[in-house]
């Protein structure tokens, strides 16, 4: 039996190196391009309510600031929280297409948030709310549960009468449990592990919109650390085949464009209700394969520090920092990650007073 894996284990290997060798000699005109998103779907957030009776501060928020940021890193989908003070909403409210009840129902209601949605002109909508919050002492951990429903506007408004139907139907009913990372003998503020759980609790959400089964995330996000080592042995292989295409390329000199990384253009920055969004052009093709963007900031002038975690995709051209706060002056960079790690150079966004 050993054997019978040793040979399929050589087997992959072998295949990989001669698919890492024959791909650059690969046609440009025939190499596959990266997937284009046709169409953007626009999803209206309402504030999370907090059904706890943990007393933390500002849970709510938190978790609807979580919330929307993992979900805006889906390449289809623009999510926006509901503002009752933004323009759209304040001029919604004048023509007296919204009421007062709709801005104070809209959060809890279903009906009231898809009526609320169509009239905003959304694809779908989030009602959710934070339902447990627990904190466990030694070693600290704390793990959050939130629960709610996404519903698509569309076939859940009638044209005709002009109301929500009677049976509405949920694209998705979720309850999703993020947990924090374990610390021994921790004595300090619960805060940060309240943000490791939201996050995590967010992500999880935003896989199941996506479309990922349940069972696969929990799968995924419960994996015992220590199995990662069966997977030891890659790192070698990927190296021997990164190494056979560097080989392969130099051979190919004079015949192709010359490989770099090239930064992206940013293009401007745009202030939201409780947001800085960085919008910008995507590099010109290279020989190189764009993998992500990584973002930088830099508040009143001090260090520069990362925001996005490495979660900014290929395919994004915007990107909003939602941790900002009034009369800061902020100022972003922006730099792209390409195949091997090479990264290009910075790109500097103007510089941008916040103001509420």
């Amino acid at each position: 039996m050993t054997c019978i894996r040793s040979s399929r284990l050589m087997r992959n290997i072998s295949l990989f190196l001669i698919g890492a060798v024959i791909l650059p000699l690969t046609p440009l005109g025939i190499q596959p391009c990266q997937a284009q998103v046709d169409y953007v779907q626009k999803v209206l957030l309402f504030p999370v309510v907090d059904n706890t009776d943990a007393g933390v501060a500002e849970l709510g928020r938190l978790a609807t600031n979580k919330l929307q940021a993992s979900l805006n890193e889906l390449a289809d989908v623009e999510c926006t929280e509901f503002d009752s003070t933004s323009a759209i909403v304040r001029r919604a409210i004048s023509e007296r297409q919204l009421l007062p009840m709709h801005i104070e129902a809209g959060a809890v209601d279903p009906a009231v948030a898809i009526t609320i949605g169509h009239i905003l002109g959304m694809d779908g909508v989030i009602v959710a709310s934070v339902k447990a919050l627990q904190i466990q002492p030694e070693p600290r951990q704390v793990e959050v549960t939130i629960g709610g429903q996404y519903f698509l506007v569309a076939p859940n408004y009638d044209q005709q009468t002009d109301q929500p139907v009677v049976l509405l139907q949920p694209e998705l009913s979720f309850t999703v449990a993020g947990t924090s990372k374990v610390r021994a003998r921790y004595e300090g503020s619960n805060r940060p592990f309240i943000r490791e759980a939201l996050e995590d609790a967010a992500y999880k959400l935003k896989q199941l919109i996506a479309g990922r089964p349940a069972i696969e995330i929990a799968v995924e996000r419960t994996q015992p650390e220590k199995k990662k080592n069966k997977w030891k042995w890659l790192a070698p292989v990927l190296a021997v085949g990164l190494l056979a295409i560097l080989v392969s390329s130099k051979g190919n000199e004079g015949t192709t464009a010359a490989a770099g990384a090239a930064p992206p253009t940013p293009l401007s920055l745009k202030m939201e209700s409780n947001a800085i969004r960085m919008y910008w052009y995507a590099p010109p093709a290279t020989e190189l394969t764009l993998l992500k963007y990584q973002i930088q900031r830099s508040v009143n002038g001090g260090p520069w520090q990362y925001i996005d975690q490495g979660n900014c995709g290929a395919t994004r051209t915007s990107w909003p920092d939602f941790d900002v706060s009034d009369n800061n002056a902020y100022q972003y960079r922006i730099r792209a990650i390409y195949t091997n790690q090479e990264a290009s150079v910075w790109a500097m966004f103007s510089r941008l007073i916040f103001t509420q």
